[in-house]
């Protein structure tokens, strides 16, 4: 039965290029030819293929990345430019590319140029203030940082950043830094992202220290030897409780002012 099928298709085949055959004998060539495109119809064809072509190589570029090939995901991406100068996504990948081989002036490079095309693009300037950061370029990270920081669109995150970098000349008695320092800190605070951060915990404790001096830098101390006490045992919950009860009797000894700030510092006692 399974070889009458067989010969059955292979018949049934073979008339029909037979038929095709003579239906192509019969009809002249002329009546399959196509009609000349129109010249609109070449260009949007030509730009179809443009734009399938870079598709594929930013699709290309993202799985070789992803998959680590971090030289063909450049080349890829490398490729989708030529099609498209100014592409951002290409532009994006071969950040990344640079970013993932440790090359991070080359990367922020060309984060920068993103930036500089598109002011808006809030991926490629917090990446170039990181890759600064990353360099030792300090100065144009604080910059950078504190330039997103000072956008409607930007992130309040930024401002933490560039306080971590003022924090530097505060400790040197900087005041101008100091008080750049504290507006971008207490932003940050009072923006409600910092809550039970270690970023916050951060920004609460230098808030503290510009407020109060050393009076607010040995309380702090005292204050986290205090909450220490409480959470391990034994000997060391004892070392604790001690340094924290030297701690505050040192801070009464500086003759703490009162102050809106230091008056909460017994609630935070009582926590």
């Amino acid at each position: 039965m399974k070889n009458y099928r067989i010969v059955t298709c292979q018949a049934a085949l073979a008339a029909l290029a037979c038929v095709a055959m003579t239906t192509t004998a019969l009809v002249p060539a002329t009546a399959y030819a196509a009609k000349p495109a129109k010249e609109k119809d070449k260009k949007a064809s030509k730009e179809d293929v443009r734009k399938e072509q870079l598709t594929r190589h930013l699709r290309l570029a993202l799985v070789l990345l992803t998959a680590g090939a971090h030289a063909d995901a450049l080349t890829e991406a490398q490729e989708a430019l030529k099609l498209d100068k100014k592409n951002a996504e290409a532009r994006r990948l071969i950040a990344a590319v640079y970013i993932r081989t440790n090359e991070p002036a080359k990367a922020a490079e060309v984060c920068g140029e993103l930036v500089k095309d598109d002011p808006s693009d809030l991926w490629a300037a917090s990446t170039r203030a990181d890759l600064y950061e990353k360099t030792g370029d300090r100065q144009k990270a604080l910059e950078a940082w504190e330039a997103l920081g000072a956008r409607k669109d930007g992130s309040v995150m930024a401002r933490f950043r560039a306080a971590m970098i003022l924090d530097e000349l505060r400790l040197k008695g900087n005041a101008e830094a100091t008080k750049r320092q504290e507006a971008h800190l207490k932003a940050y605070v009072a923006s409600g992202l910092a809550k039970g951060t270690p970023e916050g915990k951060r920004a609460e404790q230098i808030l503290m220290e510009i407020s109060h001096g050393e009076v607010g830098k040995v309380f702090w101390k005292a204050r986290e030897n205090y909450y220490l006490a409480f959470k391990v045992g034994g000997p060391q919950s004892r070392s604790a409780m001690v340094q924290a009860e030297q701690g505050f009797k040192k801070v009464i000894q500086l003759k703490a002012t009162t102050s809106p700030h230091t008056r909460s510092w017994g609630c935070a006692m009582r926590r």
